[in-house]
């Protein structure tokens, strides 16, 4: 929360954009200094703002979720490259040793190969995890 309590609108919505929650004083604050409106304590409009709340808090958690089954789908990603890559360029030392120039562009084409499925195999990953993400949201809004 907010040390400040005379808080102006910009105040507001750099806070409200830096994804932390709106209180009660600082929406009441707000609209008083958008609308010159004050609103009680007990205004059933306040129940927008808990429910919104309560939403960000969701989503907040599932974001949280999706950072981190992205964080290892990616290292598990990234680990598997790096194992292709060190085992390419391990067969690749031998291979230079007696390879003629034939030998080499045939070894590059095959390198360019399986970058360019490593680099789909990426890109459906990334689709599988936004979608994910989608659906999560979608849930979330129209599941309850």
């Amino acid at each position: 929360m907010l040390a400040n309590n005379n808080l102006n609108v910009e105040q507001i919505n750099e806070f409200a954009q830096d994804g932390h929650q709106v209180y009660f004083s600082q929406l009441k604050q707000l609209i008083q200094q958008k609308h010159g409106l004050t609103m009680a304590n007990d205004d059933p409009l306040l129940l927008v703002a808990t429910m919104l709340n309560v939403f960000i808090g969701e989503i907040e958690k599932i974001n949280e979720a999706q950072k981190k089954a992205m964080s290892k789908v990616l290292s598990e990603q990234a680990a598997s490259y790096v194992a292709d890559v060190k085992a390419v360029t391990s067969s690749l030392g031998e291979v230079l040793k007696n390879a003629s120039l034939d030998a080499i562009r045939d070894i590059f084409n095959n390198h360019v190969e399986t970058l360019a499925k490593h680099r789909q195999n990426m890109r459906w990953c990334a689709a599988v995890v936004a979608v994910s993400a989608l659906a999560n949201v979608a849930a979330l809004a129209f599941g309850g």
